[in-house]
């Protein structure tokens, strides 16, 4: 019953959200959406990985900008100007709000203010009740085990928690918490029954 609850409460906040029972429904929502030939940014989403989306776009077509597929030095930049961007979060809350931090801020930056088309992919394992407990799970799940697989000299890889570091190496400098989609911006969320990524 909840997620009839969550997929209300984001549309209402003008969000496109749609929900699909596991990763091959998924794909197809995406496939879909997204025009043969179209150029599609993303960042270092470990569930767009599982769910194999750009290895299924450049089947049809598309000019993929993420990593392992442009590894040129305006990789950013050209993600950030790609007709699409898609992505994951770190929080998706049932009041409806969605929570990213980034550390190179790429990802929020391209999502908030980029392409004018994005979608974003989340597993129920990212659902929580509110905006504070999204931030919690945001700082102390998806961080550390990010900061993990990136190889970070950072307290939170050793403690599996925020320790509210100033680490060099941290990568959540930033945060950011959608309310509504970016005025002139289609925000197609799509919330998936299984769990996927961090």
């Amino acid at each position: 019953m909840y997620m009839n609850k969550l997929i209300e409460n984001l549309n209402s906040r003008g969000f496109e959200a749609v929900y699909v029972e596991n990763k091959d429904e998924a794909r197809k929502s995406i496939n879909n959406a997204i025009e043969s030939g179209a150029s599609v940014g993303f960042g270092g989403s470990m569930t767009c990985v599982e769910i194999g989306v750009q290895e299924m776009l450049k089947e049809r077509g598309c000019e993929i900008y993420g990593f392992g597929h442009y590894d040129a030095e305006d990789l950013y930049l050209k993600a950030h100007t790609s007709d699409w961007y898609i992505s994951s979060a770190n929080a998706i809350c049932e009041t409806g709000e969605i929570i990213n931090i980034d550390g190179r801020s790429n990802r929020i930056g391209a999502i908030v203010s980029g392409p004018k088309n994005v979608i974003i992919i989340v597993g129920k394992n990212k659902i929580t009740a509110n905006i504070i407990a999204g931030i919690d799970r945001a700082r102390n799940i998806a961080a550390p085990m990010n900061a993990a697989r990136l190889n970070r000299n950072t307290p939170c890889k050793v403690t599996g928690k925020c320790e509210n570091c100033n680490s060099p190496e941290k990568i959540c400098h930033n945060t950011l918490i959608q309310h509504h989609p970016s005025y002139g911006s289609r925000v197609i969320v799509i919330v998936v029954g299984e769990s996927l990524g961090f």
